[in-house]
């Protein structure tokens, strides 16, 4: 019996789904992208170092210099966005090989879920001679990124 889901394939799915599960929980919860999971662990009581109590103004010594406070600006400065995670990413050059190859793990997963994987296992892959996207080059990927759109707007008139 000869079965479509490699090794190759299954591995390639899982960290579509990995990276997809770690964008979706940094956007949740508002943290940085390159934030490693052990920071957003939570930390039991014990472990925290105990921090001493602020001194009240009242005590400090009034002979301690207090800070300058600037004065107010003639003209606010132009407030940023809030967040960005709704605007589109401009990219001033060609993109890089990491955000193809995302580009490329969110098409295919579209496709892998929409149609299965004999399209992707039987023409694309094969078209560039690799068993699995993370063995695309590089310089294949923008090639590569084209094809499946093709296919994606090829599947979406037909």
């Amino acid at each position: 019996m000869t079965t479509w889901l490699t090794k190759e394939l299954t591995l390639d799915l899982l960290a579509i789904t990995i990276d997809g599960l770690n964008k979706a929980f940094n956007a949740i919860s508002g943290d940085a992208p390159s934030t490693p999971l052990s920071v957003l662990e939570p930390k039991h009581p014990a472990d925290e170092p105990q921090q001493p109590a602020p001194v009240p103004e009242a005590e400090q010594h009034p002979a301690d210099p207090q800070p300058a406070v600037p004065a107010a600006p003639a003209e606010a400065p132009e407030t940023a966005p809030e967040s960005t995670t709704d605007l589109p990413m401009v990219h001033v050059g060609a993109p890089t090989a990491d955000e193809l190859h995302a580009q490329a793990q969110t098409l295919l997963r579209t496709i892998s879920m929409d149609e299965g994987a004999a399209w992707i296992t039987g023409v694309l892959f094969p078209k560039y001679g690799v068993q699995s996207l993370t063995a695309v080059q590089p310089g294949q990927l923008p090639a590569l990124v084209e094809d499946v759109q093709a296919h994606i707007d090829e599947k979406a008139t037909a």
